[in-house]
């Protein structure tokens, strides 16, 4: 039986390399993604909750006094343009 010849080991050294980085680089895309979507959901949440509040404060009758939250002004800013 034959032993496999240097460059065999270096060719197959070099493909394990190559699917090890790609491999990585699916991974910290997807880790990308999920920070993503988390902050996302994160702002969402709390656009919501300022949004909820405002909401009942003008419902209370505080009317113009109350002022919109930040979060709620920028998503109406965006929202307008």
């Amino acid at each position: 039986m034959s032993s496999i010849p240097a460059a065999a080991w270096i060719a197959l050294a070099g493909v394990l390399f190559v699917v090890a980085l790609a491999s990585l680089y699916a991974l910290g895309c997807r880790l990308e993604r999920e920070v993503q979507e988390h902050t996302l959901r994160v702002k969402s949440q709390r656009l919501r909750e300022d949004y909820s509040r405002w909401i009942e404060a003008l419902r209370r009758g505080e009317g113009d006094s109350v002022e919109r939250p930040p979060s709620v002004a920028a998503a109406q800013d965006r929202h307008a343009a």
